[in-house]
């Protein structure tokens, strides 16, 4: 099947939304859709530690990432 869209679960620290932009930036020409989980999931907690609640919510407000292409500054 193809795949309509990628979802990333990596958590909040800034190794992870270094790893968002750059699969962000990695898939950019593709025709599917990259999103990560919205924040409120506890810190340093394995996704499948989740309830289903929490982990429902964090799905249902999750957040577009984009690549903004740009200079030498990475695209921020």
């Amino acid at each position: 099947g193809d795949v309509s869209e990628l979802i990333l679960g990596l958590g909040g620290s800034g190794d992870a939304e270094a790893t968002e932009l750059y699969l962000a930036r990695l898939y950019a020409d593709r025709p599917f859709r990259t999103t990560r989980l919205a924040r409120g999931l506890p810190a340093g907690i394995e996704l499948e530690y989740i309830d289903q609640l929490t982990l429902t919510q964090a799905l249902q407000e999750r957040i577009d990432v984009r690549y903004r292409g740009g200079g030498a500054g990475g695209g921020q």
